[in-house]
């Protein structure tokens, strides 16, 4: 009898344990996804007024995130032990002049990447990303086609979403692969031109060949039928062994090799670094102004976040990855135009001409002698004074043909001759 009840006894306590585990795994899952929706929440809130760059609203935003990073238990970086790494901006403001005529004003003024670090003493480092800046409301010179001026776009999908997916996961830093290091960076800027990434690589808080790779979190808030899309899998040879489309995570993938989006990995990709970017795609309300909260799937940025685990985990055993440069984005733009200059534009520049964001390394424009800041006002015959001026110049060369280029530089006007790849 006394055997029989202690047997009762032991089963009645294994499985209250059981019990009790299996509770405590629901709350963490119910407590991630309570705090993914605070996250989102707060930062696609009307107060932070569109999280324009260098805007008080991107400044609240960059606070909430700093301290979310601290709570984690995340370490600043860098000389000065701070989680803010600060990049000069110049903002441009319009207004109405005299007879009507818009003025732009340029305001020298600084953007901010919060930026955490945990350390596992580990030979190389994991780059978690995600930019919080968004397009404010619809300021003049941005680029944005807003059909009511005045309305704020609040970025939940783009990017709070992401934003939040990477929080979360620096929250579980510890439950990450301890073959890596990791990086969590936010970066502002780059909805007017990864302005925050181009800093971060010509700055960065640890060498760059200390970088195993990066990964990307941009618009990850809407996923429909599992679709989830994975940009850079051709920077490494390795992505094809894990980046697959038989996956334990029942998702339909659309991989695409290009190292090269319109995203921030885009500038690992220029300095040699493997880089994927997931999203979950554009879709109505991008870069909207009906981007907004009660839109997004929290289940689907879960499984994004489960995945992510995964390419950290798979990823390890191979430390740093081969880089491999990809040739998508020639073959994307070849209905357009035959040769390219190796430059990125910087879209959102307001004035005539076309000023170049980052020159590509050994590309023709380098080669050439331009650099970062050049305003390119003629290309051959041709007066380049938009961004579809610049593609009609660039559709009458074939690879090989020369021409002269004229640019601006610090105001001054200068040339130089080009040959084209």
């Amino acid at each position: 009898m006394k055997k029989l009840v202690f047997f009762l006894f032991l089963s009645l306590l294994v499985a209250s344990c059981a019990l009790f585990k299996k509770q405590r795994v629901i709350d963490k899952a119910t407590s991630d996804m309570a705090e993914l929706e605070q996250i989102i929440t707060y930062l696609a809130s009307d107060s932070l007024k569109g999280r324009l760059i260098a805007s008080p609203g991107a400044r609240k935003a960059g606070d909430f995130i700093t301290k979310k990073m601290k709570g984690y238990g995340l370490k600043p970086l860098g000389k000065e032990k701070s989680y803010i790494q600060k990049f000069p901006y110049k903002r441009i403001e319009a207004h109405m002049a005299h007879r009507s005529k818009v003025q732009m004003d340029t305001l020298d003024t600084y953007g901010e990447n919060i930026i955490g670090y945990h350390d596992n003493e580990a030979k190389y480092t994991v780059v978690i990303m995600a930019h919080f800046d968004h397009l404010g409301q619809g300021q003049v010179g941005f680029g944005v086609m807003n059909p009511s001026p005045g309305e704020t776009f609040n970025g939940a999908d783009n990017n709070a979403s992401g934003v939040a997916a990477m929080l979360l996961l620096s929250k579980h830093v510890d439950s990450l692969p301890k073959g890596y290091n990791y990086l969590f960076v936010a970066f502002s800027g780059s909805e007017v031109g990864f302005k925050g990434a181009t800093y971060f690589v010509r700055h960065p808080p640890i060498p760059l060949e200390q970088i195993a790779f990066g990964i990307n979190l941009d618009a990850v808030g809407r996923m429909e039928g599992n679709q989830l899309t994975v940009y850079g899998t051709g920077t490494s040879p390795i992505w094809d062994n894990i980046i697959t489309e038989d996956n334990a995570f029942d998702l339909l993938l659309d991989r695409q090799k290009t190292g090269i989006s319109r995203s921030d990995q885009t500038l690992f990709f220029i300095v040699n670094l493997p880089a994927l970017h997931l999203s979950t795609g554009k879709n109505y309300d991008t870069n909207k102004p009906t981007d907004d909260v009660e839109l997004i799937n929290y289940e689907g940025i879960e499984k994004v976040i489960d995945y992510t685990k995964y390419i950290l985990k798979a990823a390890v055993p191979f430390q740093k990855p081969a880089f491999t440069a990809t040739n998508e984005y020639k073959r994307k733009y070849a209905d357009k135009f035959k040769v390219t200059l190796g430059i990125m534009p910087d879209y959102y520049f307001p004035t005539l001409g076309i000023r170049i964001e980052v020159v590509i390394p050994d590309r023709a424009a380098d080669k050439a002698g331009l650099k970062d800041g050049d305003i390119i006002i003629k290309m051959g015959d041709v007066e380049v004074t938009s961004i579809y001026r610049y593609v009609d110049a660039l559709s009458k060369y074939r690879k090989g043909d020369q021409a002269t280029i004229v640019f601006k530089r610090d105001g001054k006007v200068m040339q130089t001759t080009a040959t084209f790849e």
